[in-house]
């Protein structure tokens, strides 16, 4: 949930943002967060006889909004802020009481906290890493956001969606799970999937993302991905000015996702082996390499079969073709994409 706290918890550090049960007491207390007169955040689990208590690294900044996370799964106790793990310790309690008192947010049975919650939510799981991180980085989307307009714009959460032509219409922004969906290619994931929907028809839609919980700096790295035909497409147009991030023109919409650029590596080295079945080198074969744009280089072996490339971008998709006047070969054309160093990229000529 999203906690704003406006002044310091009670004196005795028991005031709470979320309570069930008796929250001054090791008896009846299956589950609290909140935070202490220092804005440090208390984790605590208890049955009828013991309770055990996590405090966090880190105090919430007074008025500001901060996201913040418990997590017990029935032997670890974690404290999350802002979508980063801050504290974890093991807990010797396995089972919780089953308490009949009233679940309260914002305070507790006997003080009130002062301040804002937003989106309090609770799971029928152990929240992840991935997707508590996936929760913050929604941002201002947060959960579901919809909205009505009668133009040709609509901004709902953190994405602006441009249509083809004014109507009115409800537009919806849903962040998606992203273990339901395919990897995305030659990037790494933000863990910001959507689904954005209208009730009228489009075309030719254009959608740009507010991304201020990123640095200017991840920015330029981030790129937007879109879902066509179960396949992850790249749709990020060409310019884009922070935090604003925005696709080219699209087909249609459906879900999206934002990742980072996959960052290439240092330049690579690939090559290779001419030479008969019965392992006698030829020398003198050309081969050639043609990268995914049409380029084309050429390379020679040397006396023993060797060719090698020197210097070649790694995270392409190369072909690769051999040939030797008066020699055909059993394959003389290989399509390799190339991540690293690849010097067994051999070719066998029939005798």
């Amino acid at each position: 949930m999203w906690v704003n706290p406006s002044a310091s918890g009670a004196s005795d550090g028991s005031t709470f943002f979320a309570c069930k049960g008796n929250c001054f007491s090791a008896n009846n207390q299956p589950y609290s967060l909140g935070f202490a007169p220092d804005r440090k955040l208390f984790l605590r689990v208890g049955n009828s006889s013991t309770i055990n208590s996590l405090e966090s690294n880190s105090a919430l900044l007074l008025n500001t909004f901060s996201h913040v996370v418990g997590t017990y799964d029935g032997s670890m106790m974690k404290i999350y802020i802002n979508g980063v793990l801050d504290i974890s310790a093991p807990t010797p309690i396995t089972t919780l009481v089953n308490s009949s008192s009233p679940l309260i947010f914002g305070g507790s049975n006997i003080s009130n906290t002062p301040g804002a919650i937003d989106e309090f939510s609770l799971y029928n799981h152990t929240l992840t890493d991935a997707e508590i991180t996936s929760i913050f980085n929604a941002g201002i989307a947060g959960k579901l956001k919809q909205t009505t307009t009668t133009g040709t714009t609509a901004t709902v959460g953190d994405a602006t969606v441009t249509f083809g032509s004014a109507a009115t219409r409800t537009t919806q922004e849903i962040p998606l799970l992203g273990s339901l969906f395919p990897a995305l290619p030659m990037a790494s994931a933000t863990g910001l999937i959507y689904d954005i929907a209208s009730n009228v028809s489009v075309t030719n839609p254009t959608v740009c993302f507010n991304l201020p919980s990123f640095t200017p700096a991840q920015f330029t790295e981030l790129r937007i991905f879109h879902l066509e035909n179960n396949q992850w497409q790249p749709r990020t147009a060409t310019s884009n000015t922070y935090p604003m991030l925005c696709t080219m023109s699209l087909p249609s919409l459906s879900p999206f996702a934002i990742g980072f650029n996959a960052p290439t590596s240092a330049s690579v080295s690939i090559g290779g082996r001419v030479h008969y079945a019965n392992g006698k080198p030829i020398a003198r074969a050309r081969i050639s390499l043609t990268d995914s744009s049409g380029a084309v280089r050429y390379a020679f072996t040397n006396f023993y079969g060797f060719y090698r490339f020197d210097d070649v971008p790694a995270g392409e998709t190369y072909i690769i073709t051999a040939s030797r006047r008066l020699i055909q070969f059993t394959q003389n054309t290989q399509v390799r994409f190339i991540g690293e160093d690849d010097l067994g990229i051999d070719f066998v000529a029939n005798e």
